[in-house]
């Protein structure tokens, strides 16, 4: 008898009509259009609930760049909901030959472009002049941008490897320095630009005791000096907190 109702049970979840999936739904998806889900998941429709494979779905959508991993969410009777992670692009990088790479926070190729998508920073460096260095240092700087502050930023050079920039959109500057210390800088800018909106310039390079500066004689050409910026200080160590380095992603 029991084993009878246990057959009956397994036949009923796993094959039975009654709980063949009818709708499905997606979310998840800023990147990936929810209609090449909806398309990669079709094949299942009419399958049972348990008979649903994730794999299969994520298989299909192989073409799609900016999917990382599907996962299901089974509504009983008859109904799946996929959820979609997606890939975080972190910046733009130039391509020999023409073009970006659009990279996420690792480094990893998510796809290529013809230029920047709206809203990421681009990697500006004239590797011939600056050297192969400073592309890396753009580069690992741009990725390391949390996300909130990545938006802000158009625009991450460097004329060598100790010595990357930023240009905010909207036009104003960030000497950055070099890749150390990122999470320090990047908490440190944030709250320099919240409490001076004024400032045409900020400099972070040393967190510990940041700067800023206004008029135009802090020019994008005179940054490009050697010497440092005749900035007013606004915060020395014991008057910004910041965060230890974390990674960003």
């Amino acid at each position: 008898m029991a084993v009878a109702l246990v057959a009956a049970t397994v036949w009923a979840l796993g094959f039975s009509p009654l709980t063949a999936v009818r709708s499905i739904s997606v979310v998840g998806t800023a990147r990936t259009p929810a209609a090449a889900v909806e398309a990669a998941a079709q094949p299942q429709l009419g399958t049972p609930l348990l008979r649903w494979d994730a794999g299969a779905v994520q298989e299909r959508l192989r073409g799609e760049p900016y999917v990382r991993a599907v996962s299901l969410d089974r509504r009983w009777p008859d109904r799946v909901e996929i959820e979609v992670t997606e890939r975080v692009p972190a910046a733009a990088v130039p391509r020999r030959g023409g073009g970006v790479d659009v990279v996420d926070a690792r480094g990893e190729v998510i796809t290529r472009a013809a230029s920047a998508p709206d809203g990421l920073p681009a990697v500006a460096v004239d590797v011939r002049a600056a050297g192969a260095a400073a592309l890396d240092a753009a580069s690992l700087t741009a990725r390391s941008l949390p996300e909130r502050l990545r938006a802000q930023v158009e625009t991450v050079g460097a004329t060598s490897g100790d010595d990357v920039r930023l240009t905010l959109r909207g036009g104003r500057l960030v000497r950055w320095g070099d890749g150390a210390s990122p999470a320090s800088k990047a908490a440190v800018l944030q709250v320099l630009l919240g409490s001076v909106p004024g400032a045409d310039g900020f400099d972070v390079s040393a967190p510990s005791a940041p700067a800023t500066w206004t008029g135009e004689e802090r020019s994008a050409g005179e940054l490009e000096g050697d010497g440092e910026p005749n900035a007013k200080e606004v915060a020395e160590s014991d008057e910004i907190a910041t965060d230890g380095d974390q990674d960003d992603e």
